[in-house]
């Protein structure tokens, strides 16, 4: 039989061939291991960018915060407004219409660029009248004509790696059931431990009912930079003896655990040294301000913090708590170095 040269090239052919099961198996295999290798580098890439975000923000509102005290020779200041008692209240009734409301962040808008905003606040008169707490409208930053304004979210205030801070909030302290934005970076009050009282959460710190000291009431300002009067004794450069480098001016929070992160509200402005680094309450969002209201972030590992030199370093949560609350002092003469 003579084969024709057409079945004599189909016979030469080779078979075609598949994968089987089990090869398919070990590719997959080998696609998973080195997607699990890749995905933590391209995690860590992509904090490291957010990171570096959260740096430029902290150094630019720095940066307008001494360009601030250059100006006016003076840190801009908060204008209280919070409903305390009548006893703690005593001592600024003759005040009264100097409680605004206002934040410090609020008084260093034209010095970030924002001075269209800062004057439409000009315009709905937040700077004049008694905020009241609770009110649905009231005068100074409760204002209704303020209502839109203050739901204004800044980019540059809010740490890209905390997703919470974004978008309006209307469980904020003293705002409840108004919408307000709210912030990620607040100026630093020191180490206010001996000011806070009921505090049943946390025993293991000393505190005592001398609250109008921490709120500036008593003509003795708060340990650090900001606090929620400092209207009343504004700080200067010349108070910060500890010197600008080992002082902190600025650090950053989290904004669903801490209700006090109403960006242009004055009892939400600063956040204090008492307790530890990245200290997160359990359940997290309690008004129970001593708990809250300290430094922390999503950052792994810590936080970044401003300097009243203008220079921003991340802090490792493992600092010492009494070498964090001294560097959170800007007048107490102790003998430490910023990490």
């Amino acid at each position: 039989m003579i084969l024709s040269n057409s079945s004599l090239r189909r016979a030469s052919r080779p078979s075609a061939t598949a994968f089987t099961l089990v090869e398919l198996l070990v590719v997959i295999a080998i696609i998973g291991i080195l997607v699990a290798l890749l995905l933590p580098a391209v995690q860590a890439a992509r904090e490291a960018a957010r990171r570096s975000q959260c740096v430029n923000g902290q150094k630019q509102l720095a940066l307008a915060v001494m360009n601030y005290e250059s100006a006016t020779g003076r840190f801009p200041a908060c204008y209280g407004g919070f409903n305390f008692g009548a006893g703690q209240r005593s001592s600024i009734a003759s005040r009264r219409e100097d409680e605004t409301g206002v934040g410090w962040i609020l008084e260093v808008l034209p010095y970030l660029e924002e001075s269209g905003l800062y004057d439409q606040f000009a315009e709905a008169n937040v700077f004049e009248g008694f905020f009241q707490q609770g009110n649905a409208s009231g005068l100074g930053l409760k204002r209704p004509e303020a209502r839109q304004l203050v739901q204004t979210e800044l980019k540059m205030l809010q740490c890209p790696s905390d997703q919470s801070v974004i978008g309006l909030s209307e469980e904020q302290a003293q705002w409840s059931g108004i919408p307000v934005s709210m912030l990620s970076y607040k100026g630093n009050a020191g180490n206010p431990i001996h000011v806070f009282q009921g505090n049943d959460l946390m025993p293991e710190f000393p505190h005592n009912t001398d609250y109008d000291r921490y709120k500036g009431y008593s003509g003795a300002p708060a340990p650090g930079v900001f606090y929620y009067a400092s209207y009343l004794s504004p700080t200067k450069f010349k108070h910060i003896t500890d010197g600008t480098s080992n002082t902190m001016m600025l650090g950053e929070d989290v904004a669903e655990q801490n209700k006090h992160s109403a960006t242009f509200y004055s009892n939400t402005n600063y956040c204090s040294t008492v307790v530890p680094l990245n200290y997160f309450a359990d359940p997290p969002g309690s008004f129970a301000w001593y708990e809250e209201s300290g430094f922390r972030s999503l950052h792994p590992g810590g936080a970044n913090f401003a300097w009243c030199d203008g220079s921003v370093s991340f802090i490792n949560e493992g600092i010492d708590h009494d070498v964090y609350q001294r560097l959170s002092t800007r007048g107490g003469d102790e003998v430490v170095e910023k990490p």
